[in-house]
């Protein structure tokens, strides 16, 4: 615990008033749910890599390549949703471009990391040159929160003074040690149908959250779907039913997939979805196996339901 750490929880406390502040924040991709949990900790890119941890890496190359090898050997939380970083990368990108985290999800923490011994508090976006790092009440509460929870457009012309405010905005707390599980609050979806697969793989959990206004929502993605068998035996017919976040367009990986319960591959169908407008839509597919099999819905190239259909 640091030894300012009543000083820091006053702050902590202003931030909650005027800002709403609920806790700090990792941002990553709903594809490393099943390694966090197995590994009961958030672990820093560096161990995941050293320690051949399968992870679905959404960082930008270009900007991880230049950040100090000490911020990569740390576990990242932003102050705030909603960031630059997360906006370029959050939905599902059709061209499937990198930096890309097609389905994003927050897992919040427990303030108390804030005062843990190993945790360092940076004043701006931690892979910047001109970010400055403190541990202490003193640098803590003299970090520019009025723009570190700032949101919506930046009123200044591009330049020095503007690239400045976003860098203060992005502000993150590190931790040069694994953060526990123990510390966790909330793991937040941006919707009914993610909500709906972490239920079907891990099970159905209280710290489960639907909050769409956490995420910028600009790209598309199934916002909610539900799924019905009708007949029996030989003849059964499933019936799914989706909304979209947008218009779907024309791709070649739209499509479902079906598998047995021993994941092997019964049957692969593309479906030739482009609609200008619409965003609801239906498929049956006929003749479902009449035992137990699994079910995959992808879209854009993207796998976005997961069922077991019994």
């Amino acid at each position: 615990m640091k030894r300012d750490h009543s000083a820091i929880r006053k702050t902590v406390s202003q931030l909650k008033k005027v800002y709403d502040f609920k806790g700090p924040l990792h941002f990553t991709d709903f594809l490393n749910l099943a390694s966090i949990n197995k590994l009961g900790s958030i672990y820093s890119r560096h161990f995941c890599q050293d320690q051949n941890v399968e992870f679905y890496d959404a960082a930008d190359q270009e900007v991880i390549h230049k950040t100090i090898i000490d911020v990569q050997n740390c576990v990242r939380f932003y102050y705030k949703e909603k960031t630059m970083t997360l906006y370029r990368n959050e939905g599902i990108k059709e061209d499937g471009s990198n930096p890309h985290v097609p389905i994003p999800v927050y897992l919040l923490f427990d303030e108390e990391i804030l005062y843990l011994d190993h945790t360092i508090f940076t004043d701006g976006n931690a892979g910047s040159g001109h970010t400055r790092y403190g541990t202490d009440h003193n640098f803590f509460y003299n970090m520019d929160w009025g723009t570190i929870f700032h949101r919506g457009p930046i009123y200044m012309e591009d330049g020095p003074e503007k690239w400045e405010f976003k860098r203060r905005r992005q502000a993150e707390l590190l931790s040069k040690e694994p953060i526990s599980l123990d510390y966790l609050r909330s793991i937040i979806f941006r919707c009914n149908a993610d909500y709906k697969r972490a239920c079907n793989l891990f099970g159905e959990n209280k710290l489960y959250l639907v909050d769409p206004n956490m995420f910028n929502n600009e790209r598309n993605y199934i916002k909610d779907y539900s799924i019905e068998i009708i007949g029996s035996g030989e003849k059964r017919t499933l019936k799914l039913t989706f909304e979209t976040n947008q218009p779907v367009k024309k791709h070649e990986k739209h499509g479902y997939k079906i598998f047995d319960m021993k994941d092997n591959l019964i049957e692969r169908v593309p479906i030739a979805y482009h609609s200008p407008t619409e965003r609801k839509f239906g498929l049956e597919v006929k003749n479902i196996p009449n035992h137990s099999f699994k079910f995959e819905f992808w879209l854009y190239d993207i796998l976005s339901i997961e069922e077991i259909i019994r």
